[in-house]
Order: C-alpha cells, then structure tokens, then sequence
C-alpha cells in the first residue's frame, strides 16, 4: 500500500514540474536525466548573470574543455538545447544519432570547411531552435587550461541571423581529450558554469561585411567567453607578515 502511494506521490510531482517546464514528456525526461547525472556526477552547478528565452532564436557560444560538455550546458538551459558537432559523434551509434537528431543538432566536418552545415545552422536559428557552438573547434586548450582563438562560423551565423548571443564559461570538470574517461569517471573538480547576459553587438550589425569584421567579432566573443573565468581568491597573509604591515615605519 504505501509503495503504491510513493509511487502515486513521484508519478504526480513528475506530472506537475512537467506541466511547469511546459515541455514535453520526453524533453522533460532529457533535461532530467542530464540534470541529475550532471549534478551527481559532475557535482554540477550554475550562475546565470542574464535570464534566457524560453522560446525563439538563441545563440549559445562556450568554451570546451572534454566532450561531456554538451550536458552541463544542457542542465544550465530552460529548453532544448541542438549543438553543431562533428560528424563522427553525431553518427557515433544508432541512439546518439536518434538523440542529437532530435535536438536538432548540426553535424559538422572536423576541418570546418562545411557551407552544407552553416546553412543548416542558420536554418536551425531561423526556425528558432536554441543553437550551441564551441568556437575553439576542438580540445587543443585543454592541456594548458587557455581558451584558443575562436573560428569565424559564430560571427557570421550571428550577423546574418542577429539571434541574441550569450557566452558561458565551463570551469572545473574532467577537461580530457579521452571520450569515455570525460562521461563515465566523475569529475576530479566540481562542474561551474557560467552564463553571461547577452553580447551587445550593436557595434558590428550595421558595418560593411568583410573578412575583417568577422575576425573582429570573433575575437570580440572569445574575450567575452573568457572574461566569465572566475578570479582565483587572493593568497591569504600570513599572520607575521600582517603584523608586520600594521607596524609603524621607522
């Protein structure tokens, strides 16, 4: 009888975060499932300077650090998130392909030269899905924890559909090269992601387009990204050297 009831209690809490979300069933068990495994896994959390649409085009640009990246923005997100990713992990098994066409996502070549998926990038945002895009292109930074220069695909795609843009910055967590270590080991250093307020691109939407003003924006949003790096705190004084400072100078 009282399993019964437990079960009636969880089946109706369920049903009700649900209604909430206002996504649907399956959406809701996605952002669940990636939320808990973020959270006890990765011991996950979040700081979102800015609040973010729950609908239309949007524009997510991150740092990337190991290729479980994709959760913790997910869990950071109010609604389903696609990703421009490469062609091997979109095509990496039959259920992760169901997944990422389901969300939406954009299979890209690694060499980055693919005008087939930067139009269907740009279709994705018209159609007003949440699109996110790693721009250093791959895990080179990770080795010496530095952001690397951005690829000019997030400039033009945010030019040419003017879909808000928000940077965020993952810190901690497994940052490796290595697949399986990234989603199955738990993170040797809690995940913290941080969400900024939207980039104000006012500056760029009405100049000439060129090979210069990508570079520019580009650059501009990769310094963006890296200024939500959290400061390291400041190295405690020891007591001797305090009392050293309060004494009078002679």
């Amino acid at each position: 009888m009282w399993a019964v009831l437990l079960l009636t209690g969880a089946a109706f809490a369920w049903w009700r975060e649900r209604r909430r979300s206002g996504l649907s069933a399956l959406d809701f068990l996605f952002y669940e499932t990636v939320y808990i495994y973020c959270r006890l896994w990765h011991r996950w959390s979040c700081r979102l300077a800015a609040r973010l649409p729950a609908s239309g085009p949007m524009l997510i640009v991150s740092n990337h650090t190991c290729s479980a990246d994709p959760t913790f923005i997910y869990a950071a997100m109010p609604r389903p998130v696609g990703y421009l990713m490469s062609v091997q992990h979109f095509n990496l098994n039959a259920f992760t392909h169901w997944v990422c066409r389901h969300l939406h996502c954009v299979p890209v070549r690694r060499d980055g030269r693919d005008p087939v998926a930067l139009r269907q990038a740009l279709r994705r945002l018209r159609e007003g899905v949440a699109l996110c895009i790693f721009p250093e292109g791959n895990l080179s930074g990770i080795a010496h924890e530095h952001i690397l220069p951005g690829k000019m695909g997030t400039a033009f795609m945010a030019l040419a559909t003017r879909a808000p843009v928000f940077p965020v910055y993952i810190h901690g967590g497994p940052r490796t090269h290595h697949l399986l270590r990234s989603w199955l080991l738990p993170s040797p250093r809690a995940v913290r992601v941080f969400v900024g307020p939207p980039l104000d691109l006012s500056r760029f939407l009405e100049r000439p387009r060129s090979h210069a003003l990508y570079e520019e924006l580009t650059a501009f949003v990769m310094h963006e990204i890296a200024g939500l790096r959290p400061r390291p705190p400041a190295p405690r004084m020891k007591k001797e050297a305090i009392v050293r400072d309060l004494l009078p100078v002679t």
